[in-house]
């Protein structure tokens, strides 16, 4: 299991004369905001790791992994595929509706059009 974490983080690590002083003042509160949305993520891929292994998946097979962006969302999660050697990418439909969400340049649907020696699944 994998997930792409926004590089918001980096900025927790600012200091110094050039950072604005509205940073300054709030970067605490926003970096306690950030590693709470992290804190999130990895509970969320804990508990849906959880129907994984009652299904019979091998707990030794299932993973979690969470990375900070680099490329793009949809090119981290590709890249990572390639690099596990992964069978299945499997992403969420969430934001917009129907149709209009999946051709609107979602990392779903740049992960589904980038794809291409790997099955994709659109879960919604």
């Amino acid at each position: 299991m994998f997930s792409v974490l926004s590089e918001a983080t980096d900025a927790c690590g600012l200091d110094g004369p050039s950072v604005a002083p509205v940073l300054r003042e709030n970067i605490k509160a926003f970096c306690t905001i950030e590693q709470a949305k992290k804190s999130a993520v990895q509970g969320f891929m804990e508990e849906a790791k959880k129907p994984l292994i009652k299904a019979g998946f091998p707990s030794k097979n299932v993973s979690i992994r969470l990375r900070k962006k680099q490329a793009g969302i949809a090119r981290d999660i590709l890249k990572e595929a390639g690099r596990g050697k992964y069978d299945t990418i499997v992403v969420g439909r969430r934001g917009l509706t129907g149709v209009r969400k999946f051709f609107s340049g979602s990392v779903t649907n740049k992960v589904f059009q980038s794809s291409h020696d790997i099955a994709v699944l659109v879960v919604g």
